[in-house]
């Protein structure tokens, strides 16, 4: 009878402290307390790898990662994130390179230059040419250099039998600035669409 109880009791505590569950692709934007924001169709999976653009002598390269329940800074709920560092060069001359940020392993996958999984379907911003049953991705850009920050729409391709991603970059403004800082930098990266090979 003991052992009936003592199994019970361990149910129980292992029951009531499993996270609620919900498919990233189903957020509603609200932030529940406790909640595990889970990729559970591996959605952000078919987005990792490395992404090469070429136009002359002005590149870039971002890598994805996914990165599996990551805790933002107030600790409050988990999610899967696809993260990511860039590489810019333009002219010949490196711009940015944030590749060396994916040997960090921060438990705050915020922390990383790219970020995000919001899911976006045809009919959203930086979606309007998908097909109906198509899922593409809106994430978060963060250059520090420049202090700006973005939105980057993924969406993914195939260009002449390869693998790609269309990848729309729009920057929003600064993040913070200091009220002795009388330079507003530009970011390194140009606001455009640019079609990135898988590597």
């Amino acid at each position: 009878m003991k052992n009936i109880v003592k199994i019970l009791y361990v149910f129980i505590i292992v029951t009531s402290c499993k996270a609620q569950v919900i498919d990233i692709a189903q957020q509603t934007g609200d932030q529940i307390t406790g909640a595990y924001y889970k990729d559970t169709q591996n959605l952000l999976n078919t987005f990792e790898g490395t992404y090469f653009y070429t136009d002359g002598l002005t590149s870039l390269k971002i890598i994805f990662q996914k990165k599996v329940m990551s805790t933002p800074a107030n600790n409050r709920f988990y999610e899967d994130l696809l993260i990511g560092e860039y590489q810019y060069v333009e002219n010949g001359v490196e711009k940015s390179n944030t590749l060396s940020n994916l040997n960090t392993n921060y438990s705050n996958g915020w922390k990383y230059s790219i970020d995000g999984n919001s899911v976006i379907g045809f009919g959203n911003p930086g979606c309007n040419e998908c097909l109906s049953n198509e899922k593409a991705l809106k994430l978060g850009i963060v250059e520090d250099s420049t202090n700006n920050q973005g939105i980057l729409y993924v969406r993914k391709t195939i260009i002449q039998g390869q693998q790609a991603i269309e990848v729309t970059v729009e920057w929003e403004g600064i993040k913070a600035r200091d009220i002795n800082d009388s330079e507003i930098q530009q970011p390194t990266i140009p606001s455009q669409t640019f079609i990135l090979i898988k590597q």
